[in-house]
This record gives C-alpha cells, sequence and structure tokens, in this order.
C-alpha cells in the first residue's frame, strides 16, 4: 500500500480534533460514533464495510428527518384549506380552451368530465371550465326536469348526479340535541323530488298522444288506402268508357260517310243521298252489327 502523502495527513489532523491517532483511527471513531447515534451495532456497522458512504448516508437522513420535523409546527398553524366549490347543472361556467361560457348540463367529479346543454352534445374537463355563475337549487332543479324529458341520450347522468349529491348532503342541524337523546337524521328534501312527480305526470301526458297520433296514422292510412282504391276503380272505369267510346265511333263510321259523302246534315236528306235504292244495297249485315254490339253488346236478345 502506498504512503498518504504528507500534506494529505497534515489537512486530516485538522479536523480530528483532540483524537492523536491516525487518520484510519480517527475514521473508526467516528463510524463507531455514528453507528452509536443512529441506533446500530458499532462492532458491526456498516455491513458493506464502506464506512464513509455509510457516514454520509446517515447524515443525510439525519439532516432530512430534521427539516421535516420544522415544518410541522407550521403545518399545525396553517389556515384550514377553503372546501372546493362544484359546478352543478345549470351554472354558467366558462370554457377556457374556447372562451365560450355554457351552463352545465352535468359535471360528474368521479371521472372529471362535464356535459354542456345545448346541440350538438359534447364533453369537456372540468378543470378547463371556471364557474361564473351559481345556479340556484330551484333553477338546477328545473333544468335536471327538463333534460329528463329532453331526449338527450346522457340526460340521465344529470338526475343520476343529483341523486347522489342529495343523498351525500348531510341534513340541517336544528342545533344541539337534549342531553341523552341520540341523534336522529332528519330528511333532506329535495326539489329533485317534486320536479320527478311533474316529469311522471308529463310522460304519462307524452304516452296517451303518442297512442293517439298512432291511431290518427291507422285513420290516414285507411284513408289513404281508400282513395288510392277509388282512384283505381274510376281509372279502370274511365279507361273502359274510352274502349266503348272507341267501339262506337267505329261502328258509326260507315253511317257518317257513304262513298265519301254524307247522306244527311240538320236539314234532312242530302242530293248526295239515294234516292231510289235500298239501305242494304249501300250498307251491309256487318255495319248494322257492330253498330248494334256498340251500343248493347254482343250477346243481347233481340228487340221485339
Amino acid at each position: 500500500m502506498s504512503e498518504i502523502p504528507e500534506d494529505v495527513m497534515e489537512r486530516a489532523r485538522e479536523w480530528t480534533g483532540p483524537f492523536k491517532g491516525d487518520a484510519a483511527g480517527a475514521l473508526d471513531s467516528l463510524r463507531r460514533s455514528v453507528a452509536e447515534l443512529i441506533g446500530e451495532n458499532p462492532d458491526t456497522w456498516p455491513t458493506h464495510k464502506n464506512a464513509p458512504l455509510a457516514i454520509a448516508a446517515a447524515v443525510a437522513i439525519l439532516v432530512r428527518d430534521a427539516q421535516d420535523a420544522a415544518l410541522v409546527p407550521a403545518a399545525l398553524s396553517a389556515q384550514p384549506v377553503q372546501p372546493v366549490v362544484k359546478m352543478r347543472t345549470g351554472d354558467h361556467v366558462l370554457h377556457r380552451p374556447s372562451q365560450e361560457t355554457w351552463v352545465v348540463a352535468w359535471a360528474d367529479y368521479e371521472t372529471g368530465y362535464m356535459a354542456p346543454c345545448g346541440w350538438p352534445t359534447c364533453q369537456a374537463r372540468i378543470d378547463d371550465c371556471d364557474i361564473v355563475k351559481d345556479a340556484t337549487d330551484e333553477e338546477s332543479a328545473q333544468i335536471v326536469a327538463a333534460l329528463a324529458i329532453s331526449g338527450r341520450t346522457d340526460a340521465h347522468k344529470a338526475t343520476q348526479i343529483a341523486d347522489r349529491s342529495v343523498s351525500a348532503t348531510p341534513p340541517a342541524s336544528a342545533g344541539p340535541e337534549p342531553q341523552g337523546e341520540a341523534t336522529r337524521l332528519q330528511p333532506v328534501a329535495s326539489p329533485v323530488q317534486g320536479y320527478r312527480d311533474q316529469i311522471a305526470t308529463l310522460a304519462a301526458e307524452v304516452e296517451a298522444l303518442r297512442r293517439e297520433r298512432d291511431e290518427l296514422d291507422l285513420l290516414y292510412k285507411a284513408a289513404s288506402d281508400l282513395g288510392e282504391n277509388n282512384h283505381r276503380m274510376a281509372s279502370r272505369r274511365a279507361d273502359s268508357l274510352d274502349a266503348v267510346l272507341a267501339q262506337c265511333r267505329e261502328a258509326l263510321r260507315p253511317f257518317a260517310d257513304i262513298a265519301g259523302e254524307a247522306w244527311a246534315d240538320e236539314n234532312g236528306w242530302t242530293d248526295a243521298a239515294c234516292q231510289n235504292d235500298r239501305i242494304r244495297d249501300w250498307l251491309g249485315p256487318s255495319a248494322f252489327f257492330a253498330a248494334r254490339t256498340a251500343l248493347k253488346g254482343a250477346s243481347h236478345e233481340p228487340t221485339i
């Protein structure tokens, strides 16, 4: 082992105090003192045999514990922390990222998210919002009731959170209880309950209106079907009449003009009419049969 330089030994002797041995003896004396100070066995501490490192660590822990102990009186004398005001349905809040003012539909502190009223629905972090106006109990309950019948897919959360808040609210105390009398929990009057009854009434009215609407839909469909059926029947009748008219026109065609000339006009027989010829010389039986068929049909009893 190489010898320790004399200047190093000189500096070490300046810090050994009354101990007049060598540097190793001074370090061992310090090690044993620190071991006793922290409650360890001086003959075995530290087990890893690195005395300077163990002494430095022990001193650091002692200093830290002393600093923590110094903070205790200050912590005990500090002002009590003010309770955090939580937003609820109906409050007006400023959404800092968008700089928009919203009316709260619900605020769920278990998830850390809230949703504003209005459409389209959305959600935002509660930490991004600041309350700018508190809603009264009545205003909050009215909005909870309105959301319940609004048709919003998340409307149930407003009711659930309101019920949860009511059940967690401690009852108001009217003063100290008489000695010897057990403390009784007074029921909490919830404005939500009154609106819930109104919601039930409105829901019944809505259901009645829906049934009436369904009945009207059935009547409208029946009337529409009847109208369409009547239209089809009228259309078929018109087509049939058009066919009869066309048949009559075709049957009367031989009588209108014979050999390209009219035999009769409004004044009677014309000069083109046959004078001495018989009608059968000009018109055959097919012309008369066609006219008769057009007027009375192909099958009929002869007129006597």
